[in-house]
């Protein structure tokens, strides 16, 4: 899941990857991963927050798409990904779930 911690750290780059499952890798060599990850939770989040059920499918171009899945040193993900899905667990958590296939 993807969760922003913000309520207890108080800081606005404390959104994180819970955990990830499948053949992407998301690099954190330097702080800019660390703001692309956060910028990817925080819009993935933010979404989320103005769907009244939910569960969302939201294009390759999304911010948080680009931010944690379309990877540019990441062939697989960038030629393979074709649906994303946003499902709210709570306020500040959700899963993002990338399939080959159209959902």
């Amino acid at each position: 899941p993807l969760d922003n911690n913000e309520k207890n750290t108080g800081e606005n780059n404390s959104a994180i990857i819970a955990y990830r499952l499948g053949n992407q890798r998301i690099p954190l060599d330097d702080n800019n991963d660390t703001t692309r990850i956060a910028n990817g939770v925080q819009a993935a989040l933010q979404e989320l927050k103005q769907s009244k059920g939910g569960r969302i499918s939201v294009p390759l171009s999304h911010p948080a798409v680009q931010a944690l899945v379309l990877n540019d040193d990441d062939n697989y993900s960038t030629t393979k990904t074709r649906s994303v899905i946003l499902q709210r667990i709570s306020e500040n958590t959700c899963w993002m779930v990338t399939s080959d296939q159209l959902l």
